[in-house]
């Protein structure tokens, strides 16, 4: 019994040693570090693997168009266009693996080396410049959403890559599954069926600024 006061009374001093030798600024986190969001490769299936982990999915392009009303399907993805362009790519607003990015690039539209757009051109004279005092997107890009899209965009915060992908692709494989009455449809390793075979960036001669000098990962080239 006098051994184990003894240790109690050790453990109580050394724990409060160590607490008196905590910072006393309170914690706090820098949130997620930044990871640039790669463009899905490919051509009629498409390898979408926004941070090159080998756990991406082999997207059929035109087997989802066949099943989903021809091209008049594009826009039950492709709700946002970038100017001059059609069907832009979830990686151009969705730019960050899961982080919420500016879509909308307020720096480079206000920028003289960017859209060199003046601030009275956007919010209106006397008022505070806010995003409620801005005029609309589709005011100057009349083709920004495309007709029919079913996804409504109600702000410029584009969400994380990988929770926007997963909260499309899974909430259709849940309503076709229930149709279909193939509840599997909205099951994780339905579209991640396996890890990819890899290769080193260098065989493929793959140049991205921000991975010069990283190893990173790519599927192998499919035998199929």
């Amino acid at each position: 019994m006098a051994s184990r006061t003894v240790y109690s009374l050790a453990f109580v001093l050394a724990a409060s040693a160590g607490f008196a030798l905590l910072s006393p600024e309170p914690a706090s986190s820098r949130g997620l570090d930044p990871e640039p969001v790669q463009h899905a490769r490919g051509g009629e299936t498409l390898w979408i693997d926004g941070n090159l982990d080998g756990f991406g999915v082999a997207f059929r392009h035109e087997d989802h168009e066949q099943r989903n009303r021809g091209k008049a399907s594009c826009v039950l993805c492709h709700h946002m266009n970038l100017p001059r362009d059609r069907n832009t790519g979830c990686d151009h607003c969705h730019s960050e693996m899961y982080r919420t990015t500016d879509a909308f690039r307020h720096e480079w539209h206000s920028s003289p080396a960017g859209g060199r757009v003046a601030c009275w051109e956007c919010h209106e004279r006397g008022k505070p410049r806010s995003a409620v005092t801005a005029k609309p997107c589709v005011s100057c890009h009349k083709d920004l959403i495309p007709a029919g899209a079913t996804i409504q965009v109600r702000q410029y915060r584009a969400s994380g890559y990988a929770p926007a992908l997963h909260q499309l692709c899974i909430g259709c494989h849940v309503t076709s599954g229930q149709k279909l009455g193939k509840p599997e449809l909205a099951r994780c390793a339905n579209c991640h069926r396996e890890r990819r075979q890899v290769v080193d960036a260098q065989a493929l001669q793959f140049r991205e600024r921000q991975l010069v000098g990283k190893r990173i990962l790519l599927p192998a080239a499919s035998k199929r």
